[in-house]
């Protein structure tokens, strides 16, 4: 795996979860988006988002993500 190609990848999925609204963010709680992008390479790459309250219910939503290429 590029990890620095799937570093930006990664990096551009989580940016654009960051210009979504707080509310649209909360609606993603106790949810898990997984799908699949090409990075520049050809590589094929699996990503993972998850939402999930900070600290304490109604508080700050922290978005996680993670990526991978199915390799070891």
């Amino acid at each position: 795996m590029d990890r620095q190609e799937a570093a930006r990848l990664l990096r551009r999925e989580l940016t654009a979860y960051a210009r979504r609204s707080r509310e649209d963010l909360i609606a993603l709680i106790g949810e898990v988006a997984a799908y699949s992008i090409d990075g520049p390479s050809g590589a094929s790459y699996q990503v993972e988002v998850e939402a999930h309250w900070d600290s304490e219910p109604d508080g700050v939503v922290r978005v996680l993500g993670s990526i991978d290429d199915g390799g070891f």
